[in-house]
């Protein structure tokens, strides 16, 4: 805009000042990427909050199905990723599947129960203990290899071992951004040709969140995602650091080992599961309401768009670089999907091996 090559408009002024925006976080990524390029890299000195992650999640496993997995909420975010996987993907073009941070393996049994051949891992010893208690006592055989393994460990699997990496519910959100360009490698790695990573993330901008801690004047949580460096959450009795990922931050990531992903959002209106029990003590707020099902599920509704639209208007570049990330894609994601994904609880990337 300055040398006169772009024009002046609010779209462009946007842009610039995204831009401006990411430059220390995106210096100092490059200065760390930098540091460690060309050396035979130690994995696990730069996944360094394994340890903590480890105690935080053992405490945790005891009751995670309970305080997530069979919530309303965590019924709901699991039956979209799921009717996602039914309705993309197959059992016999992307047979053999690695899950990363598999929890009590709620998902590596629904994949093995419809013809995949799955290993989940998981950093957690009680999570795999009561994933294999799960499997155990499970009607159906399934076919899993639960496998206590943190992301450092990976390099045991040989070159193009997986037909489909999948990560759910925000587990890459444990990891840093400098640990996440490591970790792609690896995945790369471990993917045939033309095979699929499929990860499930926290985005930067949640709606209902926002609106929440706003109601609560509370201006520190409702800015946290913002945060250019880890914030630190409370899981059981410890705190780990979680980053979030705005959708182009996260494909950026990624490259030059995975491009052109696509991004789908996970259900707009459904809460963040911490947020269930303050949202049923709302008057006529019943999340196992059949009415309310429909509401939330049903994302293309025009007054969601419109809400979305006016959102956006507030923020900086990031669903205008999303949606260019997107339509240069093979699988084209929609503008919509794009705006949804930037401003949702969870969403979908995507991404296709070389």
């Amino acid at each position: 805009m300055i040398s006169g090559s772009e024009t002046v408009s609010i779209q462009n002024i946007k842009r610039a000042a995204g831009i401006l925006y990411h430059i220390p976080g995106e210096w100092n990524h490059r200065r760390k990427m930098k540091s460690i390029a060309g050396k035979d890299t130690n994995h696990q000195e730069f996944f360094h909050n394994t340890s903590t992650a480890v105690k935080a999640f053992d405490d945790v496993a005891i009751n995670y199905d309970k305080e997530f997995t069979h919530t309303r909420t965590g019924q709901l975010q699991r039956e979209v990723v799921h009717r996602y996987l039914e309705n993309n993907l197959d059992s016999e073009t992307y047979k053999n599947v690695l899950e990363l941070n598999c929890g009590t393996g709620e998902d590596a049994i629904w994949l093995s129960r419809k013809g995949y051949k799955v290993t989940a891992t998981d950093v957690s010893s009680e999570m795999i203990a009561m994933a294999k208690s799960k499997q155990t006592g499970a009607k159906e055989k399934t076919e899993i290899n639960f496998l206590q393994l943190p992301f450092s460990k990976l390099d045991q699997f040989k070159d193009n071992s997986f037909d489909l990496l999948f990560s759910n519910f925000g587990g890459l959100n444990c990891i840093d951004s400098d640990e996440i360009s490591i970790l792609s490698k690896e995945i790369n790695r471990l993917l045939r040709p033309g095979g699929k990573f499929i990860a499930v993330l926290m985005g930067r901008n949640c709606v209902l969140e926002k609106f929440y801690f706003t109601l609560k004047g509370d201006k520190q949580n409702k800015l946290r995602r913002s945060s250019i460096a880890p914030v630190k959450a409370k899981v059981a009795t410890s705190e780990i650091d979680i980053s979030y990922y705005a959708p182009n931050e996260f494909a950026k990531l990624l490259h030059p080992y995975f491009n052109t992903p696509t991004f789908i959002p996970v259900g707009l209106f459904i809460p963040p599961s911490y947020l269930e029990k303050p949202f049923t003590y709302i008057p006529g707020f019943q999340l196992q309401h059949a009415c309310w099902n429909v509401l939330l599920l049903s994302i293309r509704d025009g007054l969601i768009l419109l809400i979305i639209i006016l959102l956006i208007s507030q923020s900086h570049e990031d669903s205008f670089n999303s949606r260019l990330l997107s339509e240069r894609g093979s699988e084209r994601t929609s503008n919509y999907e794009a705006l949804c994904s930037t401003w949702n609880t969870l969403y979908f990337c995507i991404f296709r091996g070389a």
